[in-house]
């Protein structure tokens, strides 16, 4: 068992619970995505490490993961980035039990 919620265990399908939409739909000719809401933003907001959304994402996942479960990140695409925002979130998952 890896998720508290049963139904989550027996689906062959990706569990969700938002889709991310890109902040420009053209970044030259400057034209925003109108589909950008604050899901996505919260994303790009984890990516850059920022506290607020880690504890976020902390908060929304920690309940749903059984203990002794284990963790795992896929790593930056940037070599130089060994606490990306998705690594602290992943240390933090996996300290909590």
């Amino acid at each position: 068992m890896v998720f508290v919620n049963e139904n989550w265990n027996n689906t062959d399908e990706i569990i969700v619970y938002s889709n991310y939409h890109k902040y420009w739909l053209d970044k030259e000719r400057r034209i925003k995505n109108p589909l950008f809401d604050v899901y996505s933003g919260k994303i790009l907001d984890l990516k850059d490490g920022k506290k607020q959304a880690i504890s976020y994402f902390f908060n929304l996942l920690d309940a749903e993961i059984c203990s002794d479960v284990a963790i795992c990140v896929v790593p930056s695409s940037n070599a130089e980035n060994f606490e990306s925002g998705i690594a602290k979130l992943g240390h933090m998952l996996a300290g909590n039990g």
